[in-house]
């Protein structure tokens, strides 16, 4: 069975839809079964843009969500979106954001980063090493 237009149903929409993700402002972070980052997105619709990923054509998505086991999410104000990606994705070097060569890696994080984006980097630093 597939999704209408997207990639397969098999590759994990039934443990991620059990996951709450809000219709808030925010990022949000693919991980796998390891917990290693997959990719970091920002949207201003976390729980839109997370479900519109699943309705992808490409080869490239349907391989990245077919080891997603989790989401995480932080709610942000829409004016610490960008940086907050930014750093997430700087520090954290996920494998599928095609974006992540323009960042280079941040030894240390800035004081303007919101806490939260900084305790989620704290916490999942060690995942990455």
């Amino acid at each position: 069975m597939s999704l209408k237009g997207g990639c397969p149903a098999n590759i994990g929409w039934d443990n991620i839809k059990q996951s709450f993700v809000p219709h808030d402002t925010g990022v949000y972070i693919f991980k796998d079964e390891d917990n290693n980052i997959l990719y970091v997105g920002r949207a201003c619709c976390m729980g839109c843009r997370v479900k519109s990923h699943f309705w992808s054509h490409t080869q490239k998505d349907c391989l990245m969500l077919s080891k997603v086991t989790t989401i995480d999410w932080i709610a942000l104000q829409s004016d610490q979106l960008s940086i907050s990606e930014r750093l997430l994705i700087g520090v954290l070097t996920p494998q599928f954001n095609r974006t992540k060569s323009m960042y280079f890696n941040i030894p240390f994080l800035p004081d303007s980063a919101p806490q939260s984006v900084k305790d989620y980097i704290t916490n999942n630093r060690s995942v990455v090493s």
